[in-house]
């Protein structure tokens, strides 16, 4: 059982600033003060169940919610930002609560704890179950699974990360990712572990992002892709205390990367999922070709290994033994036993280890293409696209064939339309055997991606259809 993460950090730092927004900005006593009041005013309401449904908002509001469902010994269940009636109730069907709180709700219960002068009787309060937190994937098929994490999870993540890089209270993290996604949620538990300062931007915008890195001079920054490139695109000088670019959330453009290393970005390539608690592997990117190629590093704690490996092939299965890991799937035993076994966890990412033992990400298990009984990987697709100066971006899938059983199809985004997909085709062969090269290669203006930069399976497919009909 673990003492109550804000209170620690309230009597140890309390002239610190723990939550800065615009016009707004608390220390850790005063955020403790009001996430007290708050937490009695919860205690008012019914609540049946230990889980809550939370509107994940990128506010001060949120933050504050989330500490006193903490206090009351109540699970968050996190839910996207502006989230439909009829999105919210599909993804809560099989979650038992009694009460959910919007975005609206939690600034009215917060202003109202203002003014209460009631106060939860905490002064030796602990956290009363494991679970901390319930995070839906974000799957770019749609496929949503409720990821229960635990206080421990956290804690032993955190403890990891520090061996990397060692946080300080001295130090800011931007809110540069939405709360309902492991990366933006772990920015929160980082700050409250490390006793700094979370800063929360008016948006994930770009210009904010900028705004912020110019004036409130972050330490640390979590991104997805697309938001390096957008940094990138737009040149933007990163400030003199920024630590690290943390980049996760699924496969990077080396191009993208190169470039932000060559303006001299600290950019760290993570390894993680929301069942390993965000990152649990690491590249720190220097400036040469060979760290652009470079495996990832497993953080202290971590042991990362491969199932069934085929020699032949060159990769298997990525399995993690860490601390971290998640306690198991929400209303889903049979998932969690089939990924989680003996403190085991079964990633369904395929890759390989290296000589240095660095681990490489080749995709997932569930992208693999069979075409005409050979097995494809379309991440390795990928990276030979991206090899071809004319191609800026791409993303490369399997749909069912008559002929083939299944084959590769790729979607372009070109520097130079005037480059066509002959052009690609032949510069695939120059490096990839004919059964590997896509069947269908289709330019776009750009690759659709979710809310975490992950390219959008069920809208590339969406493309393809309108297409071929």
């Amino acid at each position: 059982m673990q003492k109550d993460w804000l209170k620690t950090q309230a009597e140890n730092n309390p002239s610190v600033t723990a939550i800065e927004a615009a016009n707004i900005s608390y220390s850790y006593e005063t955020l403790d003060n009001i996430v007290s009041r708050t937490a009695a005013l919860l205690e008012s309401i019914n609540m049946n169940n230990r889980y809550v449904p939370v509107e994940a908002a990128l506010k001060p509001s949120f933050v504050i919610t989330l500490f006193a469902l903490w206090r009351n010994g109540l699970v968050p269940v996190l839910l996207r930002e502006s989230i439909s009636d009829k999105e919210r109730k599909e993804l809560l069907s099989k979650v038992d609560y009694s009460y959910w709180l919007s975005a609206k709700e939690q600034n009215s219960l917060i202003s109202k704890a203002q003014k209460n002068l009631s106060v939860l009787d905490d002064s030796e309060y602990f956290y009363e179950f494991d679970e901390a937190v319930v995070i839906f994937t974000s799957g770019s098929t749609g496929n949503n699974k409720g990821v229960i994490l635990t206080f421990d999870s956290f804690t032993s993540g955190f403890n990891s990360i520090q061996t990397f890089d060692l946080y300080t209270n001295k130090d800011t993290f931007l809110a540069s990712l939405p709360f309902n996604h492991i990366g933006g949620f772990s920015i929160i538990v980082r700050t409250l572990l490390s006793g700094g300062r979370l800063y929360i931007p008016s948006s994930l915008n770009n210009s904010d992002i900028v705004d912020c890195i110019n004036n409130i001079e972050p330490s640390y920054i979590s991104l997805v892709p697309t938001q390096l490139k957008r940094l990138v695109d737009g040149n933007i000088k990163t400030n003199k205390g920024l630590k690290s670019i943390y980049v996760g959330g699924g496969p990077s453009n080396p191009k993208i990367i190169k470039s932000a290393v060559d303006k001299k970005y600290p950019v760290v390539k993570v390894y993680g999922s929301t069942e390993t608690c965000a990152m649990i592997a690491v590249v720190e990117m220097k400036n040469s070709q060979n760290d652009l190629e470079a495996g990832a590093k497993p953080l202290d704690g971590v042991k990362i290994g491969i199932h069934e490996f085929d020699k032949k092939l060159g990769y298997g299965e990525i399995i993690v033994d860490s601390p971290s890991l998640f306690k198991e799937y929400l209303d889903n035993p049979e998932l969690t036993n089939r990924v989680k076994q003996k403190k085991i966890y079964y990633t369904g990412d395929l890759g390989f280890i290296d000589e240095n033992n660095r681990l490489h990400v080749l995709g997932r298990k569930d992208d693999i293409v069979i075409s005409g009984g050979e097995k494809l990987v379309p991440a390795e697709v990928y990276k030979y696209l991206l090899g071809i100066d004319s191609v800026n971006d791409a993303y490369v899938f399997g749909v069912e064939d008559e002929e083939w059983g299944q084959k590769l199809v790729a979607l372009v985004v070109l520097a130079k339309r005037n480059n066509g997909t002959g052009y690609i085709s032949a510069c695939l062969e120059k490096k990839l055997p004919r059964f590997k090269i896509p069947k269908i290669i289709i330019p776009v203006d750009e690759i659709p991606k979710t809310d975490t930069g992950k390219p959008d399976r069920i809208r590339c497919e969406k493309i393809l259809d309108e297409i071929i009909g």
